[in-house]
């Protein structure tokens, strides 16, 4: 541009502003032109000023941006849009010629940093709503504790450990709980106090307090039931009798029908009861003959009486006390030992007499074979069986049944021949009604000797 030029252009300015001076709010620093605020600028408080860079008034009059922060397109610190928006219209128009192309360079890489930030901006705000569901999880979790809390503050306040303490869990204090052995909490000397649930002699039977040495349910120990309904002293009253027969025959002749064959089948059923009946013989100084015979009465007795009967043997006396338990042997029957050596039998006798007798009163029953001759007399005294002084051969003599209404002597004919090897007793023993001479040598009214006794042991 000449020096002419810019001379006359400045002339101009001079004379516009001499005219402006005979105007009423001429050309000032505040920008207000006749009256109002030149373009681009805002009326505030009598000032114009740019709201969009007026760090005092930035977007609006009055709205000032803190200390250092400039006020860039009408925001405090700028705004992401402004260059991708009005600012890059601006660059477009007037400026980009102005510029050379500068500032349209300059704003696309601002563009580009703009375009960064806004990323930026957006997964930051993408972070915030999961920061903000978390939260909000966390305020549900929050709220579901404090509903627990508060259940349990409930329940702490409904369990709260006060008296009077008469529960088994807290008796007599917060802290003491009654056990097993102790298991009522009861009230004693003013307070309470775990105790036992029975108070003795009572004792306990599954939750019952009951009297062992009375209750006929429990006598003695729980669950054991007296048949009788009696119990005294813890011991059932009524219990079975025993049975002793003693048979002055061998059974070495027993026909079927015989009443030899009769009395025995009598004899060994006499438990009671239609199970099975285990018979234990002892022949440990009988003949074989004699073996084979009792065997076949025995199975003779179950052919009659259809019951049951399991016969088993044993050699050796002294094994017997071990297996006579009325709940494993009902009948024990004592064979005609006639080769036993002498003095044997006695010592036998003697060794089984504790055991037969305990038997005998638990309700086993014993029966004892003999053909009068051997030392069978002195086996049934010293055992106490039957005390004897003596035996007398009575074969082929008649016989009599002289207790038709006894248990051994049921349905037995009277008389009949007395079999091959058949005896009667001495014995200082007086019949009664436990001590029953079933059959004899001599009719009624006559006394006469037995031939079979059959003698009741009471319990």
């Amino acid at each position: 541009m000449s020096s002419k030029r810019s001379w006359r252009l400045l002339g101009r300015a001079v004379v516009v502003c001499v005219l402006a001076t005979a105007l009423p709010l001429a050309c000032t620093s505040s920008g207000i032109v006749g009256g109002g605020c030149r373009t681009g600028l805002s009326e505030c408080d009598g000032v114009c000023v740019d709201l969009s860079s007026d760090e005092a008034n930035c977007g609006s009059c009055g709205n000032a941006c803190a200390a250092g922060v400039e006020c860039v397109a009408g925001v405090c610190g700028g705004d992401a849009s402004v260059d991708a928006g009005n600012d890059a219209s601006l660059d477009g128009g007037n400026d980009a010629t102005a510029d050379g192309g500068s500032d349209a360079q300059s704003d696309a890489g601002d563009s580009g940093v703009d375009a960064s930030d806004a990323s930026t901006d957006a997964s930051d705000a993408s972070t915030d709503a999961s920061d903000a569901s978390t939260d909000a999880s966390d305020a549900s979790t929050d709220a579901s504790d404090a509903s627990t809390d508060a259940s349990d503050a409930a329940a702490d306040a409904a369990d709260a450990c006060v008296p009077p303490f008469d529960t088994p869990a807290r008796c007599g204090d917060c802290f003491t709980s009654c056990t097993s052995a102790e298991p009522v909490c009861a009230a004693v000397d003013g307070g309470f106090a775990c105790v036992p649930l029975c108070t003795p002699p009572l004792e306990d039977c599954s939750g019952t307090c009951v009297d062992k040495q009375t209750d006929p349910d429990n006598c003695g120990g729980c669950g054991i039931r007296c048949v009788t309904r009696v119990c005294q002293a813890g011991s059932c009253v009524g219990s079975r009798v025993g049975h002793v027969v003693s048979m002055c025959m061998d059974l070495d002749v027993h026909p079927k029908d015989s009443m030899q064959q009769l009395l025995f089948t009598n004899a060994v059923t006499l438990p009671p009861g239609f199970g099975a009946v285990t018979v234990l013989g002892w022949d440990q100084y009988a003949t074989q003959p004699h073996k084979v015979d009792v065997a076949q009465v025995v199975g003779d007795a179950q052919t009659n009486s259809g019951r049951t009967l399991n016969l088993t043997t044993v050699n050796d006396y002294t094994l017997i006390p071990a297996q006579l338990n009325v709940s494993s042997v009902q009948v024990l029957v004592v064979y005609d030992q006639t080769q036993a050596p002498t003095g044997e039998l006695a010592t036998a006798g003697a060794a089984l007499q504790a055991s037969l007798d305990a038997f005998t009163q638990g309700g086993g029953v014993v029966i004892t074979l003999s053909g009068g001759t051997g030392e069978m007399d002195q086996f049934l005294s010293q055992s106490g069986l039957l005390a004897l002084t003596g035996m007398t051969e009575v074969t082929g003599q008649l016989l009599h049944n002289r207790a038709p209404g006894d248990a051994v002597g049921l349905n037995v004919l009277t008389p009949f021949v007395a079999p091959r090897t058949s005896c009667t007793f001495q014995t200082t023993v007086t019949p009664s009604s436990l001590d029953v001479f079933v059959i004899r040598d001599q009719p009624a009214p006559s006394v006469g000797e037995p031939t079979v006794v059959h003698r009741i042991r009471q319990p």
